[in-house]
């Protein structure tokens, strides 16, 4: 992208005062200040195609661009990012020109010269909606409402301009006549209308023409009474392109070679001149002033924004070069009416077009940029650097602080703008967590609003909280009390009791409660499975959010039945089941049912003085948890035996509960 060196301004006349003419030079600008200059950035542009006329039409309702194009007799309708959203197409033959939109941009209308007609288009949907035949010979060429009227300009075999008007409402044509019969134009009139003055007409000689003249009708009540004629003899501004009514319809702006010519709209006495040999177009903005575009150039800007009041430009456009190195040529230029767009269409000679949008060009973009530290202790002095550009020296800037306790932000008193942009913001943050500062310019009538935020971890002192029971173990169904005590706070005295059950059950919360004067909150729990328990501390403004956790385990119950056996006795102190070699020892057991759950029979046999491990073996349970084991084989007369049941975490099928041994049977064999 090149960058260009500005070497002279455009002087601007002001927009009311006495006739005068500042002409580009080529030294310092003679009637004020060098204007700010501005090189259109790449998140500007936006690629277009299929651009051949010079009557953009902006209608900011529907957020469409339109143009009627010569080469086929189309209407483009393209959107705000230079893609196309429809081709209408009113008609075979040439003359497709002149869109313009109703009052309330519901409607479009096109004059379609080969017919001899206007069509009208549903604006939203790009529909045909009507057409108006004009009769023969009525070939429209521009059109204006004004008066609750179409007019429309055209001209006759000879060359000469007419005007006329359409009511919508019944589709009559009027003709209007000169009262001495005299021609009106050379060709067909160039017209201008504004919803600021509704029965007003301008009317200007045809596209090209040297000196005029310039119309000024009243159409109230549809017919057109002259009120002003004037023709210019100064030749500052001829070969007439543009009419235009300035946004409050008190001035009328004339574009042609040699810049723009600027005249009283009540009686068409000249007001002054912006000269430029490099004329292309312009359009007036939704204030008083103007948006004037022109030829390419290696080193002046091809857009000029001149202000109201002003007798200088207040903002250029520089368009940079293409990857070609070639200039690119402004073919159109347009301003979003009453709204903050200005458009520009340039075209290269190898075919490339640029939509180039400029976001609230009438006013100079500002910026705000922030320094914070990343992290700050709570009550501390803290300290956020900015730096402003684009704000006046001595402008307020708001400054606002989002903690914790201020969720909506708290307003900290306003800072100002430095000579060179700088400020500074000294505060000690009250309280702690993710603190962001927000600083803020308003922006004024010439410069956009702006502005940047800092985020800063502020300290948070860690609470003591605690919960009792890690690591205890219960019985199944038992009811243990749960204590969560919390120590010093801020504001928050609020603690959360959940219990996580292992399995697939979902963490639930116990209970929720602020601390008693102990700094406790107790909640009994019926244990049927191990448990993750948690105390949660939501934090506050000086404390951090903590979550202590605790597991507290749960016995399963087991039972087991021995039958079979003939009959009980004791050995020594100890009861032993009695079974005949024959028959074979039947062992049920009974535990907490879990789904996929197993039991562990485990069996030992006496020798040497001591127990000793003879076999195992897992049984499944059933839903109601019962299982049974029958041992076989050949039994053994005289031996000792003992058995029991257990549960054991993680290889019975499940780890929902702790692991548990239940009581041994012992028993032995007779003959």
């Amino acid at each position: 992208m090149r960058t260009k060196i500005v070497r002279s301004a455009i002087a601007a006349v002001a927009l009311t005062g006495t006739a005068a003419v500042w002409a580009l030079s080529t030294g310092s600008a003679s009637a004020g200040t060098q204007p700010e200059t501005i090189v259109l950035a790449a998140a500007d542009q936006h690629p277009i195609s299929g651009y051949a006329s010079d009557d953009l039409v902006v209608d900011g309702l529907h957020k469409h661009l339109l143009s009627s194009q010569t080469p086929d007799n189309t209407v483009k309708v393209f959107k705000y990012d230079g893609t196309l959203a429809a081709t209408l197409k009113p008609g075979p033959g040439l003359g497709v020109q002149a869109p313009v939109l109703s009052a309330d941009s519901t409607r479009l209308y096109v004059a379609l010269a080969a017919g001899n007609e206007i069509v009208e288009y549903d604006a939203a949907k790009l529909t045909e909606t009507a057409r108006y035949p004009l009769g023969y010979g009525h070939s429209p060429e521009r059109l204006a409402f004004a008066g609750g009227r179409l007019w429309f300009s055209y001209q006759d075999l000879g060359y000469n301009g007419h005007i006329g008007s359409l009511d919508l409402a019944d589709g009559a044509v009027s003709i209007y006549e000169t009262p001495d019969g005299s021609t009106l134009t050379n060709a067909a009139p160039i017209l201008a209308s504004s919803p600021a003055a509704p029965d007003r007409l301008a009317v200007l000689g045809g596209w090209g023409s040297t000196r005029g003249p310039l119309y000024l009708f009243d159409v109230s009540g549809g017919t057109a009474s002259r009120l002003a004629k004037a023709e210019y003899y100064d030749d500052a501004v001829i070969n007439y392109r543009e009419l235009l009514f300035s946004a409050d319809a008190s001035q009328l702006v004339i574009g042609g070679y040699g810049g723009v010519k600027i005249v009283s709209a009540a009686d068409l006495s000249s007001i002054g001149v912006i000269g430029t040999y490099r004329f292309q177009g312009v359009d007036v903005t939704s204030g008083t002033g103007l948006l004037i575009s022109e030829r390419p150039d290696a080193v002046l800007p091809e857009l000029t924004l001149y202000a109201p009041g002003t007798t200088t430009p207040v903002r250029q456009w520089d368009v940079p070069l293409s990857g070609a190195a070639e200039l690119p040529s402004i073919s159109d230029v347009a301003w979003e009416p009453g709204g903050g767009h200005a458009f520009a269409i340039t075209s290269e000679r190898l075919g490339t077009q640029t939509l180039w949008t400029l976001q609230d060009p009438a006013a100079t973009p500002t910026g705000i940029k922030l320094t914070a530290p990343a992290a700050a202790n709570r009550a501390a002095t803290l300290t956020v650097s900015g730096l402003s550009t684009g704000i006046p020296a001595g402008a307020d800037l708001s400054v606002t602080r989002k903690d914790l306790e201020s969720t909506a932000g708290k307003a900290l008193p306003p800072v100002k703008a430095g000579t060179a942009g700088a400020f500074t913001i000294i505060d000690k943050p009250p309280v702690g967590g993710k603190v962001t500062y927000t600083v803020a310019y308003a922006g004024s009538a010439t410069r956009r609003p702006s502005s940047a935020t800092a985020t800063v971890s502020v300290s948070l002192a860690t609470p003591a909280l605690t919960l009792n029971g890690n690591g205890s173990i219960h019985a199944y169904a038992s009811t243990y009390s749960l204590t969560a005590h919390l120590g010093t706070a801020y504001k928050n005295r609020t603690i959360e009791i959940w219990a996580d059950p292992w399995g697939p059950d979902a963490n639930r919360l116990l209970k929720k409660a602020t601390i008693d004067a102990k700094g406790n909150v107790t909640v009994a729990y019926r244990l049927t499975r191990n448990t993750s328990v948690s105390a949660v501390f939501t934090g506050d403004g000086q404390y951090a959010a903590r979550t202590v956790k605790s597991t507290v385990y749960t016995r399963p119950n087991i039972s087991l039945a021995v039958s079979s056996h003939y009959k009980t006795a004791k050995i020594g102190s100890t009861s032993y089941y009695y079974f005949h070699t024959t028959k074979n020892p039947r062992l049920t057991t009974t535990m907490t049912a879990y789904p996929k759950r197993k039991q562990k029979v485990l069996f030992e046999y006496y020798a040497s003085g001591k127990w000793n491990s003879w076999k195992e073996t897992y049984v499944a349970v059933d839903s109601a948890g019962h299982s049974t084991y029958t041992l076989t084989g050949t039994h053994k007369i005289g031996v000792r035996y003992r058995v029991r049941s257990a549960y054991i975490s993680g290889s019975a099928g499940d780890n929902v509960n702790y692991t548990t041994y239940g009581s041994y049977a012992y028993f032995t064999f007779t003959k």
